[in-house]
C-alpha cells in the first residue's frame, strides 16, 4: 500500500488487490502514456502537465488491473 497526503491534507492511497498483475498494470500505464502523447503531440513543451494528465487517467483505470485507488 502507498499513502499520499496532499498539501491540502487530503489522504489518498493505492493498494494491490488479489487479482493484481504487474505486467498488466505496467501495460496499462504504457498505453495511457502513449494515448496522452498521441492526443497532445506537443506534450514535451509542458511535460509536467501531461505527466499529471497521464497519471490521473491511469488512476481512473487502475482498478481494471487489480489496483485500488481511493
Amino acid at each position: 500500500m502507498m499513502v499520499v497526503v496532499t498539501n491540502q491534507g487530503t489522504i489518498h492511497y493505492i493498494k494491490k488487490e488479489q487479482k493484481y498483475n504487474y505486467e498488466k498494470a505496467r501495460s496499462l500505464l504504457t498505453s495511457v502514456v502513449r494515448d496522452v502523447k498521441r492526443e497532445h503531440p506537443l506534450w514535451f513543451l509542458n511535460s509536467k502537465k501531461y505527466s499529471y494528465v497521464a497519471s490521473v487517467k491511469y488512476l481512473a483505470l487502475c482498478s481494471e488491473r487489480g489496483l485500488y485507488y481511493h
